[in-house]
């Protein structure tokens, strides 16, 4: 999936870690686990992203309950200033959302048609956030919803996996991610329905 505006930066800054598998079926994926309360992985750059940018992983928990933080992108140094694709266990139907805090008590997300899945199983999940009042979130490659409330979340500076990464640390992913990738651009539902098909997303 060729893109002009693939960010493979971030990628590459936690190659070490554990982005080194290269594997592209979801029956493949390993992974990194995070245990819900203290594990996490960030970086203090958000390599200067702004509208439009896009955030997609492959993902599995086992939590149904708590929102959780699948990658988060805000400002370290104060609390709900972020953009982050999430799994909303503490919303009704437990959807996927792309989420944006301008600030504590103004906040929007679109949340996914369908809720994830809980059982521990693989599932690919992507965030695009294509202005102030354009926001899109895909479960799967499909279950499409969007949001269009203007509220602009600035100052970022680190890029989270696994937590929301803002003053007062929130969100702890129960679980595991594999495949992250950041764009600076919008992607599509094309896009979507082949990145979730499996598609390396670095290709």
């Amino acid at each position: 999936m060729k893109r002009t505006a693939v960010a493979v930066v971030v990628v590459a800054a936690v190659a070490a870690v554990w982005f080194g598998f290269g594997r592209t079926r979801k029956v493949e994926l390993v992974g990194i686990a995070f245990n819900g309360s203290t594990q996490y992985l960030h970086v203090d750059s958000a390599l200067g992203l702004s509208y439009p940018f896009t955030l997609a992983a492959w993902v599995k928990t086992t939590d149904a309950t708590n929102a959780q933080a699948v990658v988060w992108v805000g400002d370290k140094d104060v609390t709900n200033t972020w953009d982050a694709l999430t799994l909303r266990g503490n919303s009704t139907g437990d959807p996927v959302g792309a989420h944006t805090s301008a600030s504590p008590g103004n906040q929007a997300a679109a949340e996914s048609t369908t809720g994830y899945a809980s059982d521990g199983s693989w599932q690919h999940v992507m965030a695009v956030f294509n202005s102030a009042t354009d926001r899109r979130v895909y479960l799967d490659g499909s279950s499409k919803a969007t949001n269009t409330d203007n509220f602009t979340a600035t100052g970022n500076d680190r890029i989270s996996i696994g937590r929301f990464g803002d003053s007062t640390p929130a969100g702890y992913l129960t679980g595991s991610v594999a495949h992250f990738t950041i764009w600076s651009s919008a992607l599509s539902d094309a896009n979507a329905t082949t990145l979730a098909g499996g598609a390396d997303p670095t290709s």
